[in-house]
């Protein structure tokens, strides 16, 4: 198995977001104070693109 460490595209935007709501709730972390209310889940890739901010997406790939 392999991965890609990459810089965040726009593209994951959505992707990031279903994670980190499956995992809050998997978790019972819901409701304010928690990851899955803060609006910048909506747009990560924006929010992460402020100077001296990153964003790493580890991707797994399938090489053969």
């Amino acid at each position: 198995m392999n991965f890609l460490i990459r810089w965040i595209q726009p593209e994951d935007n959505e992707s990031i977001k279903n994670l980190v709501v499956k995992v809050s709730l998997e978790h019972d972390a819901q409701g304010e104070g928690f990851a899955s209310g803060d609006p910048e889940l909506d747009c990560m890739f924006e929010t992460y693109q402020k100077p001296g901010a990153r964003y790493w997406v580890i991707e797994k790939t399938m090489k053969y």
